[in-house]
């Protein structure tokens, strides 16, 4: 589609495109020597509607007139986007993309995200930045072999910054542990109650190849019968007053 030579005036954006859910179904968009006068962009692609294609629509803006900027963009109003294959789609909710994403699909955090979250399927998070915080109760609760945690934030004010287990019994406070491997690559994890600390900011209940590395703490890490396990380059530290702990539990 395009537009050439093209007067925009007086409105929101020039070129509206609804979001596109298949990439090859994309249109191609060039809009060239055309003038804008009291527009706020010169075209709108819609990548927030979730399942909506990120990048997927090719656009020319060339040679074009007038107070406006080019592209409006959508990057605050999208909490994740989901990678499958080579392909990136954006959702609204943390809740939306992790629904969408298929097993041993990527999601990657794009704001800030409210827990506390459950990871009950084998996926890779990437948090980008960005921190899960949970107000009681453990921020992260894992409870599906294969997933990995790269650069992943997470602060629990209540409980733990991070927990994985495939089940739980209260009354004899005994855990069952996944069923395969964990990794936990990077990131900051926080247990903000001192008592939460000693019991460690990552707890981890797994029967197979356990991998924490290169993450900061505030509390300890805790590793029970692993398979195997690669435990380098954390940096662990305790915050409450007087509290003392194990920094590495095997």
């Amino acid at each position: 589609v395009s537009f050439d030579k093209c007067a925009f005036e007086n409105l929101y954006c020039g070129v509206y495109v609804n979001w596109v859910t298949d990439p090859a179904k994309a249109p191609v968009i060039s809009i060239t020597n055309s003038t804008y006068t009291d527009t706020t962009y010169g075209y709108s692609v819609d990548e927030v509607t979730n399942g909506a294609v990120v990048g997927g629509v090719e656009t020319t803006f060339e040679n074009n007139t007038g107070d406006v900027t080019e592209a409006e963009t959508w990057q605050d109003a999208v909490a994740a986007t989901v990678i499958s294959g080579d392909v990136a789609k954006a959702y609204s909710s943390w809740e939306n993309a992790y629904n969408a994403a298929d097993e041993n699909g990527i999601i990657i955090l794009q704001k800030n995200i409210t827990g506390p979250v459950t990871i009950d399927k084998a996926v890779t998070i990437v948090g980008n930045g960005n921190t899960i915080t949970a107000e009681s109760g453990d921020a992260i609760t894992v409870t599906a072999a294969g997933v990995t945690l790269s650069d992943v934030n997470a602060t629990a004010q209540g409980g733990h910054a991070l927990v994985v287990y495939s089940a739980y019994d209260n009354a004899n406070n005994s855990y069952t542990p996944v069923n395969g491997d964990i990794a936990v690559n990077g990131g900051i994890y926080v247990a903000e109650n001192a008592s939460m600390q000693g019991e460690g900011a990552i707890r981890i209940f797994a029967s197979g190849t356990v991998t924490v590395k290169d993450t900061t703490t505030t509390g300890g890490i805790h590793v029970f019968n692993p398979a195997s396990y690669e435990i380098s380059g954390n940096n662990v530290s305790f915050d409450g007053y007087n509290q003392k702990g194990v920094g590495i539990l095997v």
